[in-house]
């Protein structure tokens, strides 16, 4: 196995196209180039980029669908020593100006669906002959990316510990926050978690993430093993199926909200589709006891949750294969080590509460900006993830909650996913979310917003005597809400800011214990 502390991303395309030359690499509706083909299309993009001056530790926007060349646009950054700001196209006007903004963008490669978000940049947007276009685009007559271009010469030494992208948080908990990732951290990400999970060039790979969210899995496990990666864009679930099917996919990686759309009526997946997929790795949110052996019966058991985060540059903690563990998060996957801290920042004994913190040569060390407040989660090589969770005796780790997401209800410690956790656990349930709410007389509340299950009905009494069942009294949530759905953001995770912003709209507002 190579070693990814001495690699970078340019030296194992380099190496991988020398082993695997005639394997199939990237799959997608347009294109299917093998690994030879890649390393190639890759020098060739990198000569075009850095025909317009693009160098080492300059920062390019990539403003791209799930297509082939947002791979080659990652790597040919990387082989020249740049650095790939992926964009979300949907966020407003002022927030991507302020991204190009803060991270000195210099150069931009979109295509030609984008050019109404590009003219809303104003002077942000750099020069013409800096935006490159993947499609043909007479109108802003930009910079053309399939233009011809030989064997690119690297215009400075690049290392392991260089900047090759900017990974951005969700902001699912605020304000995204960028992490200056390194070749360094995503090969040793790709290296641990290709061994946790037994993935191997064998193995064809299809990552539902978005184009902008952690772009690097869409394609990091396949450039250390040799397998093949499919691209698919949009979060269909039938084209999800119909993609699988048509290219013998072996492992899917999606958020779990993916896997219940797909497993939601036996008209959509009937038993046997999908015969060559042999996992469905669950991360990005959190799932719940309930739903996840809901899931399980209804695929075969192939479904394996992980966790990690943005810092941890993918996942760290993996629940399977072989022994999976019902409600817990997972155990380490290799190269990354844990501590269980208190109050003080002491490590605690195995089996109590506390805030986790993580390091290892895939962990990010700052956050883009140097914003104090936030460069306070880096410490002597360790991250502090607000994240509060448990580890057992074995190494066996479980997710508690997250601590900005903590309720203080009459002076108590209250964490809503334990709530989450007791309401899923009705039948007629289909999803649940808990954020804090404020009360004239007890202050901090918590508020519960139920979807429920199709051919089901359900009354906000009866939410509210299955929690009393199954909670504390100063647990059971004082507004309690049925919508018809739950709010998500373009990723899929689910957006509990929205949640929190609109107004309650409870029966019972005064019901709770």
């Amino acid at each position: 196995m190579r070693r990814p502390f001495s690699d970078t991303l340019g030296s194992v395309l380099r190496e991988t196209a020398r082993c695997h030359g005639d394997r199939t690499a990237l799959v997608t509706a347009e294109a299917r180039l093998t690994w030879a083909e890649l390393d190639a299309e890759v020098d060739r993009a990198a000569t075009v980029l850095a025909g317009v001056g693009v160098g080492h530790g300059d920062v390019v926007a990539i403003v791209l669908s799930k297509r082939a060349e947002l791979v080659t646009a990652f790597l040919a950054l990387a082989r020249l020593g740049a650095v790939h700001l992926p964009v979300n196209a949907n966020l407003r006007a002022a927030h991507i100006r302020e991204k190009f903004a803060t991270a000195g963008v210099t150069a931009v490669v979109t295509e030609a669906r984008y050019e109404s978000v590009l003219d809303a940049l104003g002077s942000t947007l750099p020069g013409q002959d800096r935006v490159l276009s993947v499609t043909p685009t007479s109108r802003r007559g930009w910079r053309d990316w399939h233009r011809d271009g030989g064997p690119v010469t690297p215009l400075a030494t690049v290392g392991p510990d260089d900047v090759c992208y900017i990974n951005y948080t969700s902001g699912s908990s605020g304000r995204p926050k960028g992490v200056p990732t390194t070749h360094r951290n995503i090969l040793a990400n790709a290296a641990g978690t290709s061994e946790a999970l037994g993935i191997t060039h064998a193995d064809v790979f299809m990552c539902m993430f978005a184009a902008f969210a952690h772009p690097h899995e869409l394609f990091h496990r396949a450039l250390w093993t040799g397998a093949t990666f499919v691209l698919l864009d949009g979060l269909n679930p039938r084209a999800v199926i119909r993609a699988a099917n048509r290219h013998r996919v072996t492992w899917i990686m999606a958020v779990p909200s993916l896997y219940e759309l797909m497993y939601s009526g036996e008209e959509l997946l009937p038993g046997g589709e999908m015969p060559s997929v042999r996992a469905m790795e669950a991360g990005g949110a959190h799932i719940t006891c309930d739903a996840l052996a809901r899931l399980q019966r209804r695929c075969g058991g192939r479904l394996i949750p992980v966790w990690g985060c943005t810092e941890t540059t993918g996942v760290a903690l993996v629940n399977g294969p072989g022994e999976p563990r019902a409600g817990m998060t997972g155990r380490a996957v290799p190269g990354y080590a844990f501590q269980i801290r208190g109050e003080r920042g002491e490590s605690l004994a195995p089996g109590t509460v506390g805030a986790l913190a993580i390091r290892g040569p895939a962990v990010g060390q700052t956050y883009l900006g140097g914003d104090p407040e936030r460069a306070a989660s880096f410490e002597d090589g360790w991250y502090r993830t607000g994240d509060a969770f448990e580890c057992d005796e074995s190494g066996w780790f479980r997710f508690r909650g997250r601590y900005s997401d903590m309720l203080k209800v009459g002076g108590q410690r209250v964490y809503p996913l334990e709530i989450e956790r007791a309401i899923a656990r009705h039948p007629a349930v289909h999803s649940v979310a808990v954020v804090g709410a404020t009360d004239r007389v007890r202050g901090e509340v918590p508020r519960a917003v139920v979807t429920v299950n199709e051919g089901h009905e359900l009354e906000v009494q009866e939410i509210r005597a299955h929690c009393r069942a199954h909670l504390e009294g100063f647990k059971v949530p004082r507004t309690i809400e049925i919508w018809s759905e739950l709010p998500r953001m373009p990723n899929g995770k689910l957006d509990k800011g929205a949640i929190r912003a609109a107004p309650a709209h409870d029966a019972e507002p005064n019901g709770g214990d």
